[in-house]
């Protein structure tokens, strides 16, 4: 099973850090607001397994469509416990600000590419995370 870990992880988003400034598409700051909305809505999709909404992502082609992802995204928190979105350190305020930053970028197509796939990388890895960590709590000891 493919998995990323501590130093691995930490090396990929060093990777992406030093992509997106040569690129010149991300600053710093949107770099950490679209990770953490993408661990959020990877957690999300996880927990409650939901891979539908990272299918959903990887296919979103315009600002419109990832919008409809992150409406559908939000519409799982409603059935959630708000302890339960503490437990899972869920950064509403990150898909809150991502909404802006979509709006913001629509013109860009290749900002919002660059921000979408991004997107897709954090949230698939914290998706498996979450997968894994449920199954590792479903095994027998």
């Amino acid at each position: 099973m493919l998995g990323f870990y501590g130093e691995a992880v930490q090396s990929l988003h060093r990777w992406i850090q030093l992509w997106l400034k040569e690129r010149g598409t991300m600053s710093e700051q949107e770099l950490e607001l679209v990770r953490r909305a993408g661990r959020t809505i990877g957690r999300i999709a996880g927990t409650q397994r939901r891979a539908t909404l990272l299918y959903d992502l990887e296919r979103a082609r315009t600002p419109s469509d990832l919008l409809k992802v992150l409406g559908e995204t939000v519409h799982r928190l409603i059935g959630m416990e708000a302890q339960e979105m503490r437990d899972q350190y869920l950064s509403l305020e990150a898909l809150d600000r991502l909404t802006a930053l979509i709006h913001a970028q629509a013109a860009d197509a290749q900002r919002f590419a660059d921000m979408k796939h991004t997107l897709f990388i954090y949230a698939g890895l914290e998706y498996a995370g979450a997968v894994r960590g449920q199954a590792a709590e479903a095994a027998p000891r």
